[in-house]
């Protein structure tokens, strides 16, 4: 699995947040998505190579007093998969929380819908989580894709209101107008959706709670 540190580049001109915070938080949400694989060793951490972005999972034995003996590498085979998502989710949410936060968004990006997503999100990554340590491959449906690609129109929508329409000349001005309208709709759309994957997470997930049924004499 790799980043693409041209995009975390440009988000650190962007946003004037600087890169090795960007990579230590990709770094905490990385780990805690190998934390929810079956197997996970007890002392990991993740690592980010800061010029070709591999990821690595890096293990450590530790003797009796808690030092670290020797690390290995224990990277899952499937953890692109696992890791992909999660990461997707932190930066789609803290975009959106970013959005909600500023006086010039907030109006089309409100704190209430934003705290329906995160509370979404951190409902079906717990459930996801439980569900892959038992064993049992749990990917998203349709439902989850498509909420996703409706919170990243939301948050590019998000974005473009920012943009002062009186700095730019027609006819993108005349797109800019209608941007907050387009934004709002792809909210509502995507709280539907968000609401929606969630129940459909926990419906396929009822199974997997249920206890196992007690065997005949």
């Amino acid at each position: 699995m790799n980043l693409d540190l041209a995009a975390l580049r440009a988000l650190e001109r962007e946003r004037e947040i600087p890169l090795e915070t960007i990579i230590s938080a990709i770094e905490t949400a990385l780990l805690t998505a190998y934390r929810h694989t079956e197997g996970a060793h007890p002392h990991a951490r993740v690592e980010i190579n800061r010029k070709t972005g591999a990821v690595s999972v890096l293990a450590a034995e530790v003797d009796s007093e808690g030092q670290v003996v020797r690390e290995f590498d224990d990277t899952p085979s499937d953890f692109g998969r696992i890791a992909d998502p999660f990461v997707d989710k932190v930066l789609v949410v803290g975009a959106l929380v970013f959005l909600a936060a500023i006086p010039e968004s907030r109006r089309d990006v409100p704190a209430w819908a934003v705290v329906v997503i995160v509370a979404r999100e951190f409902l079906v990554t717990g459930v996801r989580g439980f569900v892959e340590s038992k064993g049992h491959r749990f990917p998203a449906d349709a439902w989850g894709k498509l909420k996703m690609v409706l919170q990243c129109m939301t948050v590019g929508g998000g974005i473009l209101c920012l943009v002062p329409t009186e700095t730019v000349a027609d006819p993108l001005r005349a797109f800019l107008d209608v941007v907050p309208t387009i934004t709002k709709v792809c909210l509502g759309l995507s709280l539907v959706t968000t609401v929606g994957s969630g129940a459909a997470y926990l419906v396929r997930a009822t199974r997997f709670f249920a206890p196992p049924a007690a065997a005949r004499p």
